[in-house]
């Protein structure tokens, strides 16, 4: 499922940067099974969190991933 959502969005990123970032994301998907190898059978990923340079400084990311945290408890 990543895998085809990775390779959508990376037919339309324009940056050099972001489509090293996205191939290396596909190669990783490639590489190992998340569901298989946690043995689950959905997960909360944050590959791509940005936050926008007018609102860097503020732990925005930061809270995002600890919110992420408190979702996926069982």
């Amino acid at each position: 499922v990543l895998l085809r959502l990775f390779s959508n969005i990376y037919r339309q990123v324009k940056g050099d940067s972001w489509r090293k970032c996205l191939k290396t994301l596909v190669c990783a998907e490639k590489l190992v099974d998340v569901f298989e190898h946690y043995n689950v059978d959905k997960y909360l990923s944050s590959s791509g969190l940005t936050v926008l340079p007018g609102h860097r400084g503020q732990n925005i990311g930061a809270r995002l991933i600890d919110v992420r945290k408190e979702l996926c408890k069982p």
